[in-house]
């Protein structure tokens, strides 16, 4: 187990939290109170799992009617701490992610902007982004596969940097997939 930090511009570094030699010994479905699980073989070997905070969403003025993860400084904030956990080792020891929908349930973010974040993330430490849903999921996964397939192999990350930023401030949670 180890600490990692990249240090951003300012402020205090981005840290993740790496364990190495991790396995998953339970499959887990559903969120908050409606969670089951059941146990699963363990793998040949163990991977590698990564810790990161999320917005401190408890915080956060409900009365602005701004969607947290479109302010201004959150973003990059968000980007810089996806992508401090995803650097934390080689591409040669493993180049795949895979992620639930990261931050999105009992912290309330939103799953468009949450997973655009990581993908940016993956794409600048070079690492392929494998997103997993599950089927109470299904809508969020059906569009967010068109917004994959309109971006595509042949777009940069700036594109999709570019495409969050113009997200309406005032668009509402579950909404920003659309744009």
């Amino acid at each position: 187990m180890s600490s990692y930090s990249s240090h951003p511009d300012s402020g205090p570094p981005p840290q993740v939290l790496v364990i190495t030699g991790a396995r998953s010994i339970l499959r887990i479905v559903g969120q908050r109170r409606a969670i089951s699980w059941s146990i699963l073989e363990p793998p040949p070997k163990g991977g590698r799992m990564l810790f990161k905070d999320v917005l401190e969403m408890d915080d956060i003025d409900e009365n602005d009617g701004l969607l947290p993860d479109l302010k201004p400084k959150n973003p990059k904030r968000e980007n810089l701490k996806a992508y401090t956990a995803f650097s934390a080792w080689e591409s040669g020891e493993g180049a795949t992610v895979w992620s639930g929908i990261s931050g999105c349930g009992v912290f309330n973010g939103d799953p468009g902007v949450k997973m655009c974040s990581l993908w940016i993330a993956a794409s600048l430490a070079g690492k392929e982004l494998r997103i997993l849903c599950d089927p109470s999921q299904g809508e969020f996964s059906t569009s967010f596969e068109r917004v994959i397939c309109q971006f595509g192999r042949g777009s940069t990350v700036a594109e999709l940097k570019n495409r969050l930023d113009s997200i309406p401030k005032w668009t509402t949670r579950l909404e920003t997939v659309k744009f």
